[in-house]
């Protein structure tokens, strides 16, 4: 955390749905990525990919952006320093393949505290913000499981204390994990050490989602709160026009 309150192409019309047509939709390939990333992470997207990165590229709403590895069918590549909210990635997946455009929602995610310094007793306020995800679509509202080439589930449980993960069977849930690096030191929420919270589409119906805590010290000294987002939510799924 920082001193602060100190942060801790045009349109194309509509094909008729004559079996030809309905035919080629069904032969154009898809493609997928995560709906929601936040600025410097690796992304993926799975699709009909040529599997050799220096005959692809990619660009954020224009802007060429690093391939960081690929093979057939799959690419990973870094998402740059974006504003919050929505972008449009277009990728070139090779040559005689068509170019496609994936929606991306960035989020990122502010922490501040009042103080950073506590004599032994005193308490401060925590403030932690989650912006870009309150345009975000209903239908990106629905669960989904993020890849595996960039979750693995039981060690995301195992790293947050056991905490399941959001019941497939629920709505989309975006978990935020609030994570008390300094236990000797200060108290955070009921249990001390962690909080998790599942947030839902209505906790950002009236813009960001803001969250705040009392951290209460049990010695004198400064303190290491660390935060982490995890998007429980449909991908993205598009096909070349």
């Amino acid at each position: 955390m920082t001193p602060g309150r100190q942060p801790l192409g045009s349109t194309a019309p509509p094909a008729y749905n004559t079996p030809s047509s309905a035919a080629a939709a069904a032969e154009r390939p898809t493609y997928t990525m995560p709906a929601v990333a936040s600025s410097g992470s690796v992304m993926v997207i799975h699709g009909d990919t040529s599997g050799n990165s220096t005959v692809m590229s990619l660009t954020v709403d224009g802007i060429p952006a690093l391939i960081v590895s690929a093979r057939p069918g799959l690419l990973f590549w870094r998402v740059p320093e974006l504003t919050p909210g929505l972008h449009l990635v277009t990728l070139h997946p090779g040559p005689g393949r068509k170019p496609v455009d994936l929606p991306l929602y960035i989020l990122r995610l502010i922490m501040s505290a009042d103080l950073l310094n506590l004599m032994r007793g005193q308490w401060t306020l925590m403030h932690v913000m989650i912006t870009g995800l309150d345009r975000l679509p209903e239908s990106a509202w629905q669960y989904g499981q993020p890849p595996a080439e960039l979750l693995d589930l039981q060690g995301w449980a195992s790293r947050n204390g056991g905490v399941s993960p959001p019941n497939p069977s629920g709505p989309g849930t975006v978990v935020l994990v609030l994570e008390n690096k300094s236990p000797e030191t200060i108290r955070m929420g009921k249990k001390g050490d962690r909080i998790v919270l599942e947030l839902r589409q209505q906790d950002f119906a009236k813009g960001p989602y803001v969250y705040e805590d009392r951290l209460q010290s049990i010695k004198s000294g400064g303190f290491d709160i660390r935060g982490a987002v995890t998007a429980f939510l449909s991908p993205v799924a598009s096909s070349p026009m």
